[in-house]
């Protein structure tokens, strides 16, 4: 079974969500600091348990 990246997950939940400033900035590509890297990892596992 293939494992999907941040950058899968959080590009399929905008398609059926808006996602938050933070998951967007993250997919844009723009700098986050450590902790907020560690939001979006919290973020990724969420929205696969969803």
């Amino acid at each position: 079974m293939k494992s999907w990246s941040t950058e899968e997950v959080l590009q399929r939940w905008h398609q059926l969500f808006k996602g938050t400033l933070l998951t967007q900035t993250y997919s844009n590509k723009q700098p986050l600091d450590k902790f907020q890297l560690a939001i979006i990892g919290n973020t990724k596992a969420t929205s696969l348990l969803g």
